[in-house]
């Protein structure tokens, strides 16, 4: 008798366990069940978590464009103090071979040049050979040589308008030289042709001047032959073309104003 109510007695038990069990899970499944709210309020706090997330962007990519800012302005100073034409790669180039090839002799004027302006460039950014370890090579050196190529052009620009001011104030052609239009440059202006005629040659003379304009045959311009503003008083010595050269008023001029980067620049020197 006794053994017949134990098996019910079991079933029962295990019955309400499993019961137990399964009101526990429904209760719990109710309870996780997302609880309606106003769609707005939802909205809300995703829009401030992007916010967030972007400002974190916005402040690593602001350092990021502060160091970059900070090469690009340290390369401007490469044209005016280093190398005027070399690039920064071959001055680190010429360097790294000398390193390697300690008893190397075979050097040559224009290897010593680049050599030279490593060292001034070593000497004027201290930090470079620090960030040639700490940063990648392609990526510092690139925003050195944007820095360069940036301040040149800049320079170059500069130099357009202040030439066209410096002729038109000297030499008072009619029509005056505009910067904007090339067609009132060069030869064809005569005020440009005076200064731009070979040394060796007399732009006064209409013989040269016309042959200069046609280019005819004895009277073609090529980089062989020194233009008069580069002379003292823009007239070469017949005798000694060395006399003078290089003192250019108008020369001297854009070379300070390169140096000084400066436009207030004084005609009467």
């Amino acid at each position: 008798m006794s053994g017949s109510i134990r098996p019910h007695v079991e079933n029962r038990q295990g019955e309400g366990s499993t019961s137990l069990v399964e009101d526990r899970q429904d209760e719990h499944s109710q309870q996780s069940k997302a609880v309606e709210v106003s769609v707005q309020a939802r909205q809300r706090r995703r829009i401030a978590q992007l916010e967030e997330k972007l400002v974190v962007l916005e402040s690593g990519r602001a350092v990021k464009e502060r160091q970059s800012n900070y090469y690009m302005a340290q390369g401007r100073a490469i044209r005016r103090v280093v190398a005027l034409f070399d690039n920064v790669e071959d001055l680190v180039g010429e360097n790294d071979r000398r390193c390697d090839n300690d008893d190397d002799q075979d050097t040559t004027i224009d290897l010593d040049r680049l050599q030279i302006g490593y060292v001034c460039l070593a000497s004027t950014l201290p930090w470079f050979h620090k960030k040639g370890v700490e940063m990648e090579y392609d990526e510092y050196v690139q925003l050195l040589k944007m820095g360069a190529d940036s301040a040149r052009g800049d320079d170059t620009s500069k130099l357009k308008t202040l030439v066209a001011e410096w002729v038109n104030h000297e030499f008072k052609p009619d029509p005056p030289v505009d910067p904007d239009e090339k067609h009132s440059c060069g030869f064809t202006n005569d005020a440009c042709g005076k200064l731009l005629c070979p040394a060796e040659l007399d732009w006064n003379n209409p013989v040269v001047k016309a042959g200069i304009r046609d280019r005819s045959e004895g009277h073609i311009v090529t980089d062989l032959s020194f233009p008069a503003y580069v002379y003292d008083r823009y007239t070469a010595n017949p005798d000694d073309l060395e006399e003078g050269l290089f003192k250019g008023k108008i020369l001297v001029q854009g070379y300070s104003c390169r140096q000084a980067n400066s436009t207030n620049l004084v005609f009467d020197f």
